[in-house]
């Protein structure tokens, strides 16, 4: 099975080294195929993985402007292999990704949008596949441009999902800081297909995780709910920085599963740690006591 793959992908990418060469050739002959011995003739269509500079493709967009009950679902299939750039979307299930792809559409808006304000009851939730948006305290957003450390969102996040499970508004602006592209699902077919459901899971999950730490054990379950509501689950890769600097990170990090490294940067020639590490390095090279240095 292995080696089949390999041989798809090494057809596949053929001349991969000049890409800027063959490129346009493959936008016009976007299909190419090989035989097989145990499944014969076997096609793949380059464009269907194909974006203009990270937008999401034309074709792809096509078919999100079809009424959810015309969408094939051969096309369904196509949206759930592009959706996998998405770490939020890679978190659900299989079966509730099909559900998503079946009734998400696209929206695209500029720098300075408001896309949920704060107050406002939610009737959607959104994909982030292009762009950064930054949620805020004030109505309109504007202090997200003069924060230095805003809170961001970026391509692969989502939000907005926590609101169409309650009659509760919505806690925080969400702004474009740059033209962004969006995936949203609306709350009529949110609950239609019971997607509801599945969120509840990933939110009992949460509360689980959050009631079997001991820094919560005194919480009560009403306080713990407004954490895990507030809350949301991200992934990163292995070698991803997840923040810069923890000082002026304006969240807090919980670990689910996995392990991190926390690194700090100091200045050597104000540190009293590092010149104790060379005295006693000093002394086991030298084989002499400190004072000898000293003198």
């Amino acid at each position: 099975m292995m080696i089949r793959v390999c041989k798809m992908f090494r057809q596949g990418l053929r001349g991969f080294r000049e890409y800027q060469i063959i490129e346009p050739v493959y936008r016009r002959n976007p299909i190419f195929s090989f035989w097989d011995k145990k499944q014969g003739r076997i096609t793949f269509d380059t464009m269907d993985f194909t974006a203009d500079k990270g937008h999401f493709p034309p074709e792809a967009i096509q078919i999100l402007q079809k009424q959810p009950s015309w969408r094939e679902e051969h096309e369904i299939q196509m949206l759930c292999n592009i959706l996998q750039a998405l770490d939020s979307f890679r978190n659900y299930t299989v079966p509730l990704q099909m559900l998503l792809a079946k009734v998400m559409r696209f929206e695209r808006f500029g720098r300075r949008r408001v896309i949920v304000r704060k107050g406002q009851r939610g009737s959607s939730f959104y994909f982030i596949y292009l762009g950064t948006v930054a949620m805020t305290e004030d109505e309109d957003g504007s202090s997200a441009f003069l924060d230095p450390h805003p809170t961001l969102l970026q391509k692969g996040s989502c939000f907005g999902e926590q609101g169409l499970q309650s009659a509760s508004v919505r806690w925080a602006t969400v702004v474009c800081m740059e033209e962004t592209e969006f995936l949203v699902v609306d709350q009529e077919d949110f609950l239609a297909n019971k997607l509801n459901e599945e969120i509840q899971k990933e939110n009992q999950y949460r509360f689980e995780l959050f009631r079997n730490m001991d820094l919560f054990q005194s919480w009560s379950d009403e306080r713990l709910q407004l954490l895990v509501t507030l809350g949301k689950i991200e992934k990163f890769s292995y070698g991803q920085l997840i923040t810069k600097d923890l000082v002026e990170s304006s969240c807090v990090i919980f670990i689910c599963k996995g392990s991190c490294e926390v690194l700090r940067l100091i200045d050597l020639g104000t540190s009293p740690y590092y010149y104790k590490w060379i005295w006693q390095h000093l002394e086991l090279i030298d084989d002499k006591p400190l004072s000898a240095h000293l003198n």
